[in-house]
């Protein structure tokens, strides 16, 4: 449990880096292209640096959340098995009584 939080914190740390990498190569070029050139070419490096960016966090955000998953336990639900004992007469004789004795002195009570 413990290497695979390791794990994850060292991957983040990872596309962080290349997020921060990303970014910054980007802005180097924005400032190459303007320049150099018109804009259209700068917005459309741009765009598909912003895509890639995307692209990486998503996949980070995946990776997450499978790991997440693999570390919930799961929890196995047991059926429970209910069984009526076979009482004789003389038990179910009994119990009647008790009952018949209950519902007597409730009715002189009141």
């Amino acid at each position: 449990f413990k290497e695979a939080c390791k794990e994850i914190r060292e991957a983040k740390e990872m596309l962080k880096a290349l997020e921060k990498g990303i970014m910054a190569m980007a802005i180097e070029q924005r400032n190459s292209n303007e320049e150099e050139e018109g804009g259209s070419k700068r917005d459309q490096e741009q765009e598909t640096l912003l895509k890639d960016i995307k692209e990486i966090e998503i996949k980070t955000s995946m990776i997450n959340l499978t790991n997440r998953r693999r570390k919930v336990p799961r929890i196995i639900q047991k059926k429970k098995e209910t069984y009526k004992k076979k009482s004789l007469k003389g038990e179910q004789e009994k119990r009647r009584e008790k009952k018949g004795e209950e519902l007597e002195g409730e009715v002189e009570v009141q």
